[in-house]
């Protein structure tokens, strides 16, 4: 198929999908600051010679966010690129992953697994010039316990005194030591065997002490109030565009990209641009579903796709306090009644593989002996709900989040079509997405569809979230009520012997998933980037976000 009719026929889509042709699609308009088009007088082959060197323009359809890395939780674009961690995850050309050092250079732990002791690099400056020490480092962790709405105390309560910061008792961390600049010890509460893994998510970028307790509360609300010491510096932020520049401070290898051009529009409006040249990389995800699969099977854009698979799930989540949740044979018909492959099919376009745990492939600790187990059965789905009583009565409500794409709400429609097939009445009920995540937290919601990406790689990461504590199931809306397992999960953090505690956790996702039936494991998606001809490659995020380091790209 030729570029000029393949062009033709996908803008024959996108203006089926603007119903009333809301964006021009020809070839002669390029993108503004406000994201919106103007006639730019030449093909789009020309405008994509003209872009200036070093800019890379990426295509983005994200709420705007701050970028208080206390404050962020979901995604974390800002946090990759404006910050540093001590460590950080990295994926080779064969996909194992390993950790590399960043702000630390090395370190050392005591023989009963509590305390860390590491050496920081001394040649680090903030974006605006002033040097990182280990004063910024305790500062960093302090603050993510005591900032009164922080959504980042996870990755700072297993440290000695976390307690009674986190309870406004004490503004003074217990458990770190600074030794001087370059040196400092954190001393945990209990041992936690994949710490230094942890300390690798963007959630544990280092912050400046002294800027931003200047900024106070106006921290991260703009350019001018937000400074850290990865590669980019934010300049500009408005609805429909954010801009990053060199960090004329930055510590690492200069990156081809010198300056990010963001732009935030309607998925519809994406496609129209990666058509016309006027990005250089867009995230699959960010693309109309109507228009993603068309492009995706293109021989033309063959050569243009960067995929991945990521380390995260897809999930249906079940209230167990519910009363019509709580037989274990209805959860397990629920298993049984939902066709995953066919999910696949309609809803991926085949880029996805069934999960069966609660582990996605790749992530360290992942247990292939878990897998194979869930098959799509209605009739015995059937059989367990006219066992239960249930054949024919139960109603259920799925919630929605009303702001999610088709995709989404392709999957749901799916599901509850399939629930209907086996003799259970379930509805979707819409949700804004305050309201949503407000009913979720107080662990009222029924059932809804979920996904969950590793923040760093352990299992950690995905089995004490949702289960290490009674706390964490009610945020969840689980309400996971054995609390012998829940004891477990927690306990499991502490087993140093690696094979010891892998095994552990591999016989708690069994029970959790395959014996309590306490969720419906889906689908782990593939994620594919779409590139311009100015790239000329790039590795995406280890765990598969839609975020990215932009460092990593290369221009030509």
């Amino acid at each position: 198929m030729s570029k000029s009719v393949f062009t033709r026929i996908i803008a024959s889509i996108i203006m089926l999908c603007l119903l009333a042709g809301c964006v021009s699609c020809s070839s002669d308009t390029q993108m503004t600051g406000d994201g919106t088009t103007e006639e730019a007088g030449g093909t789009s082959e020309d405008s994509s010679e003209a872009v200036a060197p070093g800019l890379l323009r990426v295509g983005w359809n994200r709420d705007t966010i701050m970028t208080d890395v206390h404050r962020v939780k979901g995604s974390y674009l800002f946090l990759l690129n404006l910050y540093d961690t001590l460590f950080v995850t990295r994926r080779d050309d064969n996909g194992d992953t390993y950790l590399e050092p960043r702000l630390a250079t090395d370190y050392t732990v005591s023989g009963d697994g509590l305390t860390y002791s590491f050496t920081l690099r001394d040649d680090v400056k903030f974006c605006d010039g002033t040097p990182m020490t280990a004063e910024d480092v305790e500062y960093t962790f302090t603050r993510m316990l005591t900032l009164p709405d922080s959504v980042q105390t996870d990755f700072g309560e297993s440290i000695l005194g976390a307690a009674d910061c986190m309870a406004h008792k004490t503004d003074k961390l217990e458990g770190i030591r600074v030794i001087d600049d370059t040196h400092i010890d954190i001393t945990l509460s209990r041992p936690v065997a994949g710490y230094v893994q942890m300390l690798a998510a963007p959630s544990c970028a280092v912050m400046s002490k002294a800027f931003t307790k200047a900024a106070g509360n106006r921290y991260g609300t703009s350019p001018e109030q937000t400074c850290g010491t990865g590669a980019y510096m934010l300049t500009e932020i408005s609805d429909s565009r954010y801009v990053l520049e060199l960090n004329p401070y930055y510590w690492g290898d200069i990156p081809s990209a010198e300056r990010i051009e963001i732009y935030r529009l309607e998925p519809v409006r994406m496609a129209d641009g990666l058509l016309e040249n006027r990005f250089d990389i867009i995230n699959s995800t960010d693309i109309s579903d109507e228009i993603i699969n068309t492009i995706s099977d293109a021989e033309e854009w063959s050569g243009h796709t960067v995929s991945i698979i990521p380390m995260g799930l897809n999930m249906l989540f079940m209230n167990m306090a519910d009363n019509r949740l709580k037989d274990v044979r209805i959860r397990r018909a629920i298993q049984l009644g939902i066709d995953r492959d066919a999910i696949i099919r309609e809803a991926y376009g085949n880029k996805a593989v069934t999960i069966d745990g609660l582990f996605p492939r790749g992530l360290y600790g992942y247990s292939e002996s878990n897998e194979g187990w869930l098959k799509y059965d209605p009739e015995e789905a059937v059989r367990l709900l006219t066992e239960a009583g249930a054949y024919g009565k139960l109603e259920l409500q799925i919630a929605a989040e009303a702001e999610k794409g088709s995709q989404y709400y392709k999957i749901l429609t799916m599901i509850r079509d399939n629930l209907t097939d086996i003799g259970i009445n379930a509805k979707l009920v819409n949700y804004d997405s305050k309201s949503f995540t407000y009913l979720r937290r107080q662990g009222r919601l029924e059932a809804y569809l979920t996904s969950w990406e590793a923040d760093y790689n352990d299992p950690d990461s995905f089995i004490y979230t949702f289960f290490g504590s009674v706390e964490n199931t009610v945020s969840r809306s689980l309400n996971y009520s054995d609390l012998t397992v829940i004891g477990r999960v927690g306990a499991a953090k502490a087993i140093m012997d690696e094979p010891k505690r892998l095994a552990e956790y591999a016989d708690l996702e069994k029970k959790i998933v395959r014996e309590d039936a306490a969720l419906v494991p889906l689908v782990q998606a593939e994620v594919r980037y779409f590139c311009g001809d100015r790239i000329s490659g790039f590795t995406p995020y280890w765990a598969g976000w839609g975020s990215l380091y932009f460092k990593d790209v290369e221009l030509k």
